[in-house]
Protein backbone atom coordinates (compact mmCIF):
# COMPACT_ATOMS: atom_id res chain seq x y z
CA UNK A 1 0.00 0.00 0.00
CA UNK A 2 2.86 2.41 0.84
CA UNK A 3 3.76 2.05 -2.93
CA UNK A 4 0.50 2.94 -4.13
CA UNK A 5 0.33 6.49 -2.26
CA UNK A 6 4.15 7.20 -3.39
CA UNK A 7 3.02 6.82 -6.76
CA UNK A 8 -0.10 9.33 -6.37
CA UNK A 9 2.09 11.45 -4.48
CA UNK A 10 4.61 11.83 -7.34
CA UNK A 11 1.93 11.91 -10.12
CA UNK A 12 1.79 15.22 -11.51
CA UNK A 13 5.74 14.98 -11.93
CA UNK A 14 4.92 11.51 -13.74
CA UNK A 15 3.20 13.11 -16.38
CA UNK A 16 6.38 15.16 -17.88
CA UNK A 17 9.03 13.72 -19.99
CA UNK A 18 10.11 10.42 -22.48
CA UNK A 19 9.69 8.42 -19.57
CA UNK A 20 5.89 8.98 -19.17
CA UNK A 21 5.29 6.04 -20.87
CA UNK A 22 6.94 3.63 -18.68
CA UNK A 23 5.74 5.35 -15.64
CA UNK A 24 2.31 4.88 -16.23
CA UNK A 25 3.28 1.39 -17.35
CA UNK A 26 4.54 0.37 -13.98
CA UNK A 27 1.19 2.10 -12.35
CA UNK A 28 -1.12 -0.47 -14.78
CA UNK A 29 1.49 -3.35 -13.56
CA UNK A 30 0.78 -2.52 -10.02
CA UNK A 31 -3.39 -2.60 -10.71
CA UNK A 32 -4.00 -4.79 -13.22
CA UNK A 33 -0.88 -5.35 -15.69
CA UNK A 34 0.57 -5.03 -19.06
CA UNK A 35 2.11 -7.49 -21.54
CA UNK A 36 5.05 -7.05 -24.05
CA UNK A 37 4.40 -5.10 -27.14
CA UNK A 38 4.79 -6.53 -30.31
CA UNK A 39 3.24 -5.80 -34.00
CA UNK A 40 2.34 -2.54 -35.27
CA UNK A 41 3.39 -0.56 -38.86
CA UNK A 42 6.55 0.86 -39.27
CA UNK A 43 7.13 4.50 -38.57
CA UNK A 44 6.41 7.29 -40.79
CA UNK A 45 3.34 6.17 -42.31
CA UNK A 46 0.85 8.64 -40.33
CA UNK A 47 0.63 11.07 -43.15
CA UNK A 48 2.71 13.18 -41.76
CA UNK A 49 5.19 15.67 -43.87
CA UNK A 50 7.44 16.16 -45.70
CA UNK A 51 6.76 12.72 -47.23
CA UNK A 52 3.14 12.29 -46.11
CA UNK A 53 3.12 8.74 -46.46
CA UNK A 54 0.12 6.13 -45.34
CA UNK A 55 -0.89 2.75 -45.20
CA UNK A 56 -1.69 2.43 -48.84
CA UNK A 57 2.39 2.09 -49.79
CA UNK A 58 1.51 -1.82 -49.04
CA UNK A 59 -2.07 -1.69 -48.65
CA UNK A 60 -2.97 -0.59 -52.02
CA UNK A 61 -6.70 -1.87 -53.20
CA UNK A 62 -8.44 1.15 -52.75
CA UNK A 63 -7.43 4.64 -52.77
CA UNK A 64 -6.73 6.60 -49.45
CA UNK A 65 -9.96 7.85 -47.31
CA UNK A 66 -12.44 5.98 -50.44
CA UNK A 67 -14.27 3.47 -47.91
CA UNK A 68 -17.52 3.91 -46.22
CA UNK A 69 -15.61 4.07 -42.84
CA UNK A 70 -14.35 6.89 -40.56
CA UNK A 71 -10.97 7.91 -38.63
CA UNK A 72 -11.53 10.03 -35.92
CA UNK A 73 -9.18 11.18 -32.78
CA UNK A 74 -11.18 11.98 -29.62
CA UNK A 75 -11.05 13.85 -26.87
CA UNK A 76 -8.22 16.79 -28.78
CA UNK A 77 -8.93 20.36 -26.82
CA UNK A 78 -9.39 23.41 -29.27
CA UNK A 79 -6.09 24.81 -27.61
CA UNK A 80 -3.60 22.91 -25.44
CA UNK A 81 -1.70 24.31 -22.65
CA UNK A 82 1.92 23.71 -22.15
CA UNK A 83 2.74 20.72 -19.78
CA UNK A 84 -0.99 19.17 -19.29
CA UNK A 85 -1.91 16.11 -19.95
CA UNK A 86 -4.77 14.96 -22.23
CA UNK A 87 -6.62 11.82 -23.09
CA UNK A 88 -7.10 10.58 -26.14
CA UNK A 89 -8.65 7.99 -28.13
CA UNK A 90 -8.62 7.15 -31.70
CA UNK A 91 -11.65 5.29 -32.96
CA UNK A 92 -12.04 3.48 -36.27
CA UNK A 93 -14.40 1.91 -38.56
CA UNK A 94 -15.43 0.87 -41.26
CA UNK A 95 -18.80 -1.39 -42.26
CA UNK A 96 -17.81 -5.29 -43.00
CA UNK A 97 -14.02 -4.95 -42.21
CA UNK A 98 -12.34 -6.53 -38.67
CA UNK A 99 -9.66 -6.34 -38.08
CA UNK A 100 -7.66 -3.05 -37.18
CA UNK A 101 -4.66 -0.80 -36.60
CA UNK A 102 -3.24 2.38 -37.09
CA UNK A 103 -0.17 5.22 -36.05
CA UNK A 104 -0.22 8.61 -35.23
CA UNK A 105 2.17 11.25 -34.07
CA UNK A 106 2.32 14.60 -33.77
CA UNK A 107 4.42 18.03 -34.72
CA UNK A 108 4.79 21.33 -33.93
CA UNK A 109 5.23 23.83 -37.36
CA UNK A 110 9.16 23.11 -37.87
CA UNK A 111 8.20 19.37 -38.34
CA UNK A 112 9.66 18.42 -35.08
CA UNK A 113 8.38 16.07 -31.95
CA UNK A 114 5.69 17.83 -30.33
CA UNK A 115 5.09 16.74 -26.40
CA UNK A 116 5.16 13.00 -25.42
CA UNK A 117 2.86 10.05 -24.87
CA UNK A 118 2.15 7.08 -22.94
CA UNK A 119 0.49 4.21 -23.01
CA UNK A 120 -2.29 2.51 -21.01
CA UNK A 121 -2.86 -0.63 -21.56
CA UNK A 122 -1.34 -3.30 -23.88
CA UNK A 123 -3.70 -2.75 -27.28
CA UNK A 124 -0.78 0.50 -27.52
CA UNK A 125 2.68 1.20 -27.96
CA UNK A 126 4.85 3.96 -28.65
CA UNK A 127 8.13 4.10 -30.78
CA UNK A 128 10.11 6.63 -29.19
CA UNK A 129 12.88 8.48 -31.08
CA UNK A 130 15.28 10.44 -29.36
CA UNK A 131 15.30 14.05 -29.15
CA UNK A 132 12.92 16.13 -31.22
CA UNK A 133 12.39 13.69 -33.49
CA UNK A 134 9.08 12.04 -34.07
CA UNK A 135 7.51 9.25 -31.64
CA UNK A 136 4.59 6.57 -32.99
CA UNK A 137 1.97 5.86 -31.21
CA UNK A 138 0.50 2.71 -33.02
CA UNK A 139 -1.66 -0.72 -32.12
CA UNK A 140 0.10 -3.65 -31.01
CA UNK A 141 -0.57 -7.21 -32.16
CA UNK A 142 -2.87 -7.31 -29.18
CA UNK A 143 -4.75 -4.31 -30.45
CA UNK A 144 -6.15 -5.16 -33.71
CA UNK A 145 -9.52 -5.78 -32.27
CA UNK A 146 -9.73 -9.01 -34.70
CA UNK A 147 -13.49 -10.46 -35.02
CA UNK A 148 -14.98 -6.71 -33.73
CA UNK A 149 -16.91 -3.98 -36.16
CA UNK A 150 -14.81 -0.88 -34.43
CA UNK A 151 -11.64 0.09 -32.99
CA UNK A 152 -10.77 2.32 -30.42
CA UNK A 153 -7.62 3.07 -28.93
CA UNK A 154 -7.09 4.88 -25.72
CA UNK A 155 -3.41 6.84 -24.60
CA UNK A 156 -2.02 10.02 -23.07
CA UNK A 157 -0.79 13.07 -24.59
CA UNK A 158 1.28 15.17 -22.86
CA UNK A 159 1.62 18.55 -24.27
CA UNK A 160 5.23 20.38 -24.70
CA UNK A 161 6.29 21.75 -21.34
CA UNK A 162 6.81 25.07 -23.12
CA UNK A 163 5.09 27.06 -26.37
CA UNK A 164 6.24 25.68 -29.46
CA UNK A 165 3.39 27.47 -31.57
CA UNK A 166 0.55 25.56 -33.44
CA UNK A 167 0.45 21.80 -32.93
CA UNK A 168 -0.53 19.38 -35.75
CA UNK A 169 -1.78 15.86 -35.11
CA UNK A 170 -1.63 13.10 -38.11
CA UNK A 171 -3.19 9.84 -38.32
CA UNK A 172 -3.80 7.34 -40.44
CA UNK A 173 -5.86 3.84 -39.95
CA UNK A 174 -5.88 0.31 -41.72
CA UNK A 175 -9.71 -1.52 -41.45
CA UNK A 176 -8.86 -4.77 -42.84
CA UNK A 177 -10.83 -7.56 -43.74
CA UNK A 178 -8.85 -10.36 -41.83
CA UNK A 179 -7.75 -12.46 -44.95
CA UNK A 180 -3.82 -11.41 -42.99
CA UNK A 181 -2.82 -9.80 -46.10
CA UNK A 182 -2.51 -6.89 -47.47
CA UNK A 183 -5.50 -7.08 -50.37
CA UNK A 184 -9.01 -5.68 -49.56
CA UNK A 185 -8.26 -3.29 -46.99
CA UNK A 186 -9.28 0.58 -46.77
CA UNK A 187 -7.02 3.07 -45.49
CA UNK A 188 -7.89 6.40 -43.69
CA UNK A 189 -6.05 9.67 -42.53
CA UNK A 190 -6.97 13.18 -41.10
CA UNK A 191 -5.15 15.80 -39.23
CA UNK A 192 -6.05 18.30 -36.66
CA UNK A 193 -4.32 21.23 -35.48
CA UNK A 194 -3.70 22.47 -32.09
CA UNK A 195 -3.17 26.11 -31.18
CA UNK A 196 -1.51 27.26 -27.57
CA UNK A 197 -4.29 29.02 -25.51
CA UNK A 198 -2.51 32.26 -25.72
CA UNK A 199 -2.83 32.53 -29.37
CA UNK A 200 -6.18 32.18 -29.81
CA UNK A 201 -6.87 36.11 -30.37
CA UNK A 202 -11.07 35.88 -29.63
CA UNK A 203 -9.79 34.56 -25.51
CA UNK A 204 -6.56 36.86 -26.12
CA UNK A 205 -6.25 37.37 -21.66
CA UNK A 206 -8.48 33.83 -21.07
CA UNK A 207 -7.19 32.42 -18.03
CA UNK A 208 -6.30 28.30 -17.40
CA UNK A 209 -8.95 26.61 -15.99
CA UNK A 210 -8.09 23.69 -13.99
CA UNK A 211 -9.01 22.01 -11.09
CA UNK A 212 -7.22 19.26 -8.07
CA UNK A 213 -8.32 16.33 -6.59
CA UNK A 214 -8.13 15.34 -2.73
CA UNK A 215 -7.27 13.06 -1.61
CA UNK A 216 -5.75 10.96 -4.26
CA UNK A 217 -5.96 7.89 -3.86
CA UNK A 218 -9.60 8.33 -3.65
CA UNK A 219 -11.23 5.55 -1.21
CA UNK A 220 -14.63 6.79 -0.26
CA UNK A 221 -14.87 10.27 -1.19
CA UNK A 222 -13.25 13.12 -2.91
CA UNK A 223 -12.91 17.43 -3.30
CA UNK A 224 -12.47 18.37 -6.58
CA UNK A 225 -11.78 21.98 -6.71
CA UNK A 226 -12.02 23.90 -10.11
CA UNK A 227 -10.67 27.37 -10.56
CA UNK A 228 -10.18 29.48 -13.34
CA UNK A 229 -13.51 30.12 -14.48
CA UNK A 230 -13.00 33.57 -16.17
CA UNK A 231 -16.19 34.03 -16.92
CA UNK A 232 -20.10 32.36 -16.66
CA UNK A 233 -20.04 29.30 -19.04
CA UNK A 234 -20.77 25.61 -19.49
CA UNK A 235 -18.75 22.76 -17.60
CA UNK A 236 -18.47 19.40 -17.73
CA UNK A 237 -16.87 17.45 -15.38
CA UNK A 238 -16.87 13.62 -15.81
CA UNK A 239 -14.74 10.82 -15.26
CA UNK A 240 -13.47 7.97 -17.74
CA UNK A 241 -11.46 4.58 -17.69
CA UNK A 242 -7.77 3.92 -18.95
CA UNK A 243 -9.75 2.78 -21.93
CA UNK A 244 -11.55 6.02 -22.69
CA UNK A 245 -15.03 5.19 -21.09
CA UNK A 246 -17.01 7.52 -19.53
CA UNK A 247 -17.82 6.00 -16.31
CA UNK A 248 -19.94 8.75 -14.64
CA UNK A 249 -20.99 12.76 -15.21
CA UNK A 250 -19.91 14.27 -11.61
CA UNK A 251 -21.24 17.58 -13.05
CA UNK A 252 -22.82 19.02 -16.11
CA UNK A 253 -24.05 22.92 -16.09
CA UNK A 254 -22.68 26.68 -16.24
CA UNK A 255 -20.56 27.95 -13.44
CA UNK A 256 -19.78 31.55 -13.00
CA UNK A 257 -16.43 33.06 -12.41
CA UNK A 258 -14.45 31.95 -9.47
CA UNK A 259 -13.67 28.97 -7.49
CA UNK A 260 -16.07 26.11 -7.40
CA UNK A 261 -15.92 22.87 -5.30
CA UNK A 262 -17.41 19.61 -6.54
CA UNK A 263 -17.73 16.29 -4.03
CA UNK A 264 -17.06 13.10 -5.19
CA UNK A 265 -18.04 9.89 -3.48
CA UNK A 266 -17.17 6.90 -6.09
CA UNK A 267 -19.97 3.90 -6.36
CA UNK A 268 -18.66 1.14 -4.55
CA UNK A 269 -19.74 -1.36 -7.20
CA UNK A 270 -16.51 0.32 -9.05
CA UNK A 271 -13.33 -1.52 -8.98
CA UNK A 272 -10.07 -0.55 -7.76
CA UNK A 273 -7.90 0.47 -9.98
CA UNK A 274 -6.60 4.05 -12.22
CA UNK A 275 -9.38 6.06 -13.70
CA UNK A 276 -9.40 10.13 -15.41
CA UNK A 277 -11.25 12.86 -14.32
CA UNK A 278 -11.58 15.42 -17.38
CA UNK A 279 -12.66 18.82 -17.07
CA UNK A 280 -14.32 20.42 -20.12
CA UNK A 281 -15.20 23.34 -20.89
CA UNK A 282 -15.81 25.14 -24.39
CA UNK A 283 -12.30 26.37 -24.58
CA UNK A 284 -10.48 24.25 -22.53
CA UNK A 285 -10.09 20.50 -21.31
CA UNK A 286 -8.05 19.11 -18.56
CA UNK A 287 -7.24 15.62 -17.51
CA UNK A 288 -5.97 14.44 -14.05
CA UNK A 289 -5.10 10.47 -13.19
CA UNK A 290 -7.21 9.26 -10.31
CA UNK A 291 -6.27 6.20 -8.29
CA UNK A 292 -9.39 4.19 -6.98
CA UNK A 293 -9.02 2.17 -3.65
CA UNK A 294 -11.91 -0.30 -2.51
CA UNK A 295 -12.06 -0.05 1.45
Amino acid sequence: MSNVFAYCSTIEQMVKGKRMGVLVGLVLLMVGGLSAYSGGPPDGYAGDPPQYLNCTVCHSSFPVNSGDGELSIQGLPVSYMPGDTYLLQVVLRDPGQNRWGFELTAVTVQGLQAGTFAVLNNQVQISEQPGDLRDYVKQTASGTFFGDTIAHWSFLWIAPSVDVGPVQFFAAGNAANGNFNTAGDYIYTLSDTLTNIQEQTSFPHLPSVDFQVFPNPVVTMATVQIQGIPSSQPVELFLVRHNGSRVATLYRGTLPPGKHTVVWRPDPRWSSGLYFLVLATPQDRKTRPILLLKP
